[in-house]
């Protein structure tokens, strides 16, 4: 019934039409009538629940123009989808499902790649096969036909990398810095390769460019494993690694003038580390959270910086005994006042835990238990971060549907929905890692 409540939804764009209706019987013959649609006679009741079944990333849109009231319903809808999905995530009410593409072709099994959202694509960039070989490719997910596509591009890409970061840019562009290399697994004497290039990809004439950024000025050194985001015109980058470095400082690039700076910071500094999550909370400030200092000294710790005062300042934890484990790897997201993490079960957390041979860079997994262990949701509340300096971690819900959990995945916010995509299997050999290519949606479980 759903399915023929959208097919009359779309092929009706005036409020009289002559089609005909096709109903499929799973257990009888096909019949086929001709018929009059009256559309402006049927409720609007109805119609606003026929339109709550169409997809948020093309049809959605499209109905807004066919006439006012249309447009009046596209809008109410819009609201309240929000407003489910928001109060899905603070309260944990979500459903947790495996998505199949209609793809030909499609990215290879990845870990610690880029992934950022633009409009209706999602975008994929590099990253490291189960291995250690390191991609340069590109493509993105058609969210509207839920299909992949590697587009022709121009001009030079990135060279082979894993752990750049990838941000987006006045929506059209996406800046690639940074990253690393690892020595082959089959390589013969290889090493660990670090980079500070910087690389940008313009969506809209699909095309490659490596600027000059004052190359003969201070700048960010070769890192890996760092944290980026935009605020405004200017992109800030904190930490990361090189060997057996750890840095905790803050870079600025100018996106306008492709200058790199690096501001005097007041304060108690977070200790040098890799592997944390980095998102904006507002137009003026950065959040850290977590990340790895090297064997053995995983963080939990979450900081915020003030990019007006250039000033840190270290947020009190609460409720750490539901805290979400190895936060080095397993990348969070923020959605209004709260951030969500997708990790193991914290009874299995030992399962991942960073090598003692540090010896090319910044930590691999050690094989845990067999078989592969439930995704689990971890909800941190951020909503008293200005008033009290503090966030709490929430008891982790019981989700809707299950999929398998992963690591040094990619996790993006898109509409009304969180994909999560790739990563590495909990389950895995230091001979033979298991790598993902799925494509996991985590959406509001609250009925419309």
């Amino acid at each position: 019934m759903k399915t023929f409540f959208v097919y009359v939804l779309t092929k009706c764009t005036s409020s009289q039409s002559t089609h005909k209706t096709h109903f499929n019987m799973a257990d009888g013959p096909t019949c086929v009538k001709q018929t009059e649609c009256h559309f402006s006679r049927i409720p609007v009741e109805i119609v606003e629940k026929i339109m709550s079944y169409l997809s948020p990333y093309g049809d959605f849109f499209d109905a807004k123009c066919v006439c006012r009231l249309w447009y009046r319903l596209i809008v109410r809808i819009c609201k309240q989808r929000l407003q489910n999905f928001h109060a899905a995530v603070r309260t944990g009410n979500l459903r947790i499902r495996t998505l199949t593409t209609k793809s030909r072709i499609s990215p290879l099994p990845r870990f610690s790649h880029g992934c950022c959202i633009i409009g209706e694509k999602m975008y994929v960039h590099g990253g490291c096969s189960s291995s250690n070989t390191a991609f340069n490719d590109l493509y993105f997910l058609d969210l509207r036909e839920q299909r992949w596509i590697r587009p022709r591009t121009s001009g030079s890409p990135p060279p082979p990398k894993e752990c750049a970061t990838a941000v987006v840019y006045d929506n059209r562009d996406i800046v690639i810095f940074g990253g690393w290399c690892q020595p082959s697994r089959t390589g013969i004497n290889s090493v660990a390769k670090f980079f500070d290039d910087l690389y940008i990809f313009n969506i809209v004439n699909l095309s490659w460019r490596s600027p000059a950024v004052n190359r003969d000025l201070p700048r960010p050194c070769k890192r890996a494993g760092h944290g980026a985001c935009v605020l405004g015109h200017k992109m800030i980058v904190f930490g990361g690694a090189q060997r057996e470095l750890r840095f905790n400082d803050v870079w600025v690039l100018d996106m306008i003038e492709m200058t790199w700076s690096c501001p005097n910071i007041r304060g108690k500094k977070p200790s040098g580390r890799f592997g944390h999550s980095q998102m904006a909370i507002d137009d003026h400030t950065v959040l850290i959270l977590g990340g790895c200092g090297g064997p053995n000294l995983l963080f939990g710790d979450v900081w915020i910086l003030d990019t007006n005062e250039w000033i840190w300042q270290e947020l009190e934890v609460k409720n750490r005994q539901w805290e979400a484990p190895q936060l080095w790897c397993h990348p969070a997201v923020r959605i209004n006042d709260v951030i969500v993490v997708f990790s193991v079960p914290r009874n299995q957390a030992h399962v991942l835990t960073p090598s003692s041979n540090e010896q090319q860079g910044i930590g691999h997994q050690r094989p845990g238990l067999d078989g592969l262990l439930p995704m689990q949701i971890f909800i941190l509340d951020c909503s008293q971060i200005r008033s009290h300096f503090s966030c709490s971690w929430n008891p982790p819900p019981i989700t809707q549907g299950s999929s398998p959990a992963t690591s040094l995945h990619s996790v993006v916010v898109a509409r009304g929905e969180i994909l999560i995509f790739g990563g590495m299997f909990a389950r895995w050999t230091e001979s033979s890692p298991e790598t993902s290519s799925n494509l996991v949606a985590i959406s509001s479980n609250i009925l419309e």
